[in-house]
């Protein structure tokens, strides 16, 4: 940590936080203004300077005792340089714990959306005391390769009747900058659909150890894709597509599907309630009220004298 020497409080500032994440995550990090005394340290604020592709999602939690915030300053969400101020903190003391020193802590969580590199975050404070901003150690952070998964689905044959069958065509991508390895497929039916069958694959992607779904299954399962990375040629992908039929004597209505695709590193698209079919069930029988003689009428009745 740097400090300040003007005036009579002394800061000093730091910024913890991991050394590698990969894109899309969500990492978190510490701002820690420290008052090195002897006095007070008055009207500070803290800023933390982060590279295009690192965006502020949240502010988790503020530890400031010993300090009075005179002037609450947030910092702004999907921002690349979040600030957050003002702070009076007071001078070393006894009852300042182990250091003798008060602080303020910022735990704040960011969102990497960065190409792969490796990028310096620098956190700065300033006060009423400092000429000009007080420096913290620059913080390393490589951003590793990783693979970014998507998925759509859509059905050919939209209105269908008791057994007929359909096609589902559900295509999942992969955008990231690196391979996504042993991509799994789960597609949920409705009741009133059974898989019957698999329709050939298309896109770039490759299989290992492959799983295929049972005939007359309603959760329909592939394994064992691998989607290369995205170039300049476009995603990695594959379209998996298969047959499902309805069941004999299905109830009418509309019954969508629903998608979960996940690969090694635990990544998980969902999808709910896409590629709807409506189904048009056999005619419910009208009901009848069978008489004595057979016909169907009701019998008249009868009185005695």
């Amino acid at each position: 940590m740097l400090s300040s020497c003007g005036g009579s409080g002394q800061i000093s500032v730091s910024l913890t936080g991991p050394s590698t994440a990969k894109a899309g995550d969500t990492v978190t990090f510490v701002a820690a203004v420290v008052n090195n005394g002897p006095g007070d340290a008055p009207g500070v604020n803290v800023v933390v300077a982060m590279p295009n592709g690192l965006h502020y999602k949240s502010t988790s939690q503020i530890s400031d005792d010993g300090s009075a915030r005179t002037q609450p300053l947030d910092a702004r969400v999907g921002t690349s340089e979040p600030q957050w101020g003002f702070w009076d903190i007071a001078g070393p003391s006894v009852q300042a714990g182990s250091s003798g020193k008060y602080e303020v802590d910022i735990t704040f969580t960011v969102d990497v959306e960065a190409n792969p590199d490796t990028y310096n975050l620098v956190a700065r404070a300033q006060g009423d005391n400092t000429s000009g901003a007080v420096l913290g150690k620059s913080l390393s952070l490589a951003v590793k390769p990783s693979p970014h998964l998507g998925a759509s689905a859509r059905v050919d044959t939209t209105m269908l009747n008791p057994s007929a069958t359909t096609t589902y065509r559900v295509t999942i991508t992969n955008t990231g900058s690196d391979t996504a390895s042993d991509v799994g497929l789960l597609v949920t039916l409705p009741p009133v659909l059974v898989f019957q069958a698999s329709a050939p694959f298309s896109g770039n992607a490759s299989r290992n150890n492959p799983v295929d779904p049972i005939k007359g299954t309603v959760e329909v399962f592939y394994g064992g894709f691998v989607l290369p990375a995205a170039s300049t040629a476009g995603p990695g992908y594959v379209t998996v597509a298969f047959t499902a039929q309805v069941v004999p004597r299905p109830v009418n209505g509309s019954y969508p599907i629903s998608v979960q695709v996940t690969d090694s590193l635990g990544d998980v698209v969902s999808l709910t309630n896409v590629a709807p079919i409506t189904v048009q069930g056999a005619p419910s029988p009208t009901p009848t009220v069978s008489g004595g003689d057979g016909t169907g009428a009701t019998p008249s009745p009868t009185s005695s004298d």
